[in-house]
């Protein structure tokens, strides 16, 4: 990870609010709890692609959206990571 920003910390855990890149350009901002993705958030992929949506501890929980880099993308619903529905 390269930093965070914003948001606080709890526990040393991040917590709430904020925003986090890596050096390769990865970057999430969003909600956190016990220090994972956690609620509402928006996780860009070092190629640019981007999920927006539900997190459940750091992974693709509930309604989102896949942006891809070309422009397409795509509505669905996932469970702990997996698509499990396209819209």
């Amino acid at each position: 990870m390269k930093y965070y920003e914003h948001g606080f910390r709890k526990n040393d855990k991040f917590d709430g609010k904020g925003t986090q890149t890596w050096a390769d350009g990865s970057k999430y901002v969003g909600e956190y709890k016990n220090g994972k993705f956690d609620g509402k958030g928006t996780y860009t992929e070092k190629n640019g692609d981007v999920y927006t949506g539900g997190w459940y501890q750091n992974y693709e929980h509930g309604e989102g959206t896949v942006t891809f880099r070309d422009g397409s993308s795509y509505k669905g619903l996932w469970e702990r990571g997996k698509k499990i529905k396209v819209y």
